[in-house]
């Protein structure tokens, strides 16, 4: 094979290796990208995730407080409780 690649004229070679390069940063270009977006795809989730537990404390904490003031309490907000 390498027998060959030396009969070729050197602009075909230069030309063969370019091309061999190439190929090899854009493989690595693909690979790169994929492993970057199963990262963000796995950072994405795990902030929808945080996201969905803070909404249900929200939610809980929104009915202590209106619980809180449909019996005419006042809500303390340093301490979260009912006074």
């Amino acid at each position: 094979m390498l027998a060959l690649f030396n009969l070729l004229p050197i602009a075909w070679r230069l030309i063969a290796i370019g091309g061999a390069i190439a190929a090899l940063i854009a493989a690595y270009a693909y690979w790169h990208h994929h492993v970057y977006e199963q990262g963000y795809s796995a950072a994405i989730a795990d902030v929808a995730k945080a996201d969905a537990a803070a909404l249900e404390r929200v939610k809980v904490g929104q009915g202590d407080v209106a619980n809180c003031r449909a019996g005419h309490g006042e809500w303390d907000v340093t301490t979260g409780t009912c006074k």
